[in-house]
């Protein structure tokens, strides 16, 4: 039987809540968080033909990666806690070899992973925050207002320091007030249908089946204040709905290799 990988934050309850509900779908999931895998022993190889065989020691758990039928990365970092005693230049070093090493394996998933990967990103693609609202736009969603100058001193009625002055500027987000999470071909909490359509389209352009989108009012309407391909909290029916996505993707899996 295949399993579902999350990886996640120590202590993160929404994957425990979700891997829960997955137990009641009679789908085994499989919990670690990003120190297990700096920790784990790893076997890691590609054939020339471009296969790849990816098999993790988690402590006594011997995880192969043809056994998963879903992994969905969650965290933003992975640490390196073997050279944590290590001089700055050589953890840096580790980390960014343990990051390509765990970037090459989600790749080799294809459809199993949530979400795709790109050269760097581990949990989506590792856009910036001002490249998350630009796709958000061209998706045709609205974007909150932002201030944004290569020097503060750029910008109209800004007070300041000298040195602050020379300073590149931009202004923080307001918190979001309404949230929408995009679950492969649903979203949860679409205000109405075409914030929802729009959503759709911009999970599709990042390859993300799992997306957060955050949004303000502005005056009579909603804006994009922030987006997170981590989905970040979850509410009751999200849990539900990210639960029978992964155990759908579990089934599908299974199905393409039989």
């Amino acid at each position: 039987m295949r399993r579902v990988l999350i990886v996640a934050d120590a202590g993160d309850a929404n994957v425990a809540a979700v891997a829960a509900v997955l137990r009641t779908r009679n789908v085994a999931a499989l919990l670690a968080s990003p120190v297990h895998l700096a920790l784990a022993g790893w076997r890691h190889s590609m054939s020339a033909e471009g296969h790849v065989q990816t098999c993790l020691a988690l402590g006594e758990r011997i995880v192969d990666a043809d056994s998963l039928g879903a992994v969905w990365f969650r965290a933003a970092s992975l640490p390196a806690p073997r050279f944590r005693d290590s001089a700055a230049a050589d953890r840096d070093y580790a980390q960014a070899e343990l990051h390509a090493l765990v970037v090459s394996w989600l790749q080799s998933l294809g459809g199993r992973i949530v979400n795709a990967v790109d050269g760097n990103g581990l949990c989506g693609p590792s856009w910036a925050p001002t490249r998350w609202l630009t796709e958000a736009r061209r998706a045709g969603l609205p974007i909150a207002p932002q201030v944004m100058a290569t020097s503060a001193r750029f910008v109209r009625g800004w007070r300041g320091s000298p040195f602050a002055a020379r300073q590149p500027l931009a202004t923080a987000m307001p918190p979001a007030e309404h949230r929408v999470l995009v679950v492969d071909d649903r979203t949860v909490g679409g205000p109405d249908a075409s914030i929802a359509a729009a959503c759709m389209r911009l999970a599709a352009a990042a390859r993300c089946r799992i997306l957060r989108v955050g949004f303000v009012e502005t005056g009579p309407q909603l804006a994009v204040s922030m987006v997170d391909p981590g989905g970040g909290s979850l509410d009751g029916e999200e849990i539900d709905a990210m639960a029978a996505f992964l155990a759908d993707l579990v089934a599908r899996s299974c199905h393409v290799t039989r």
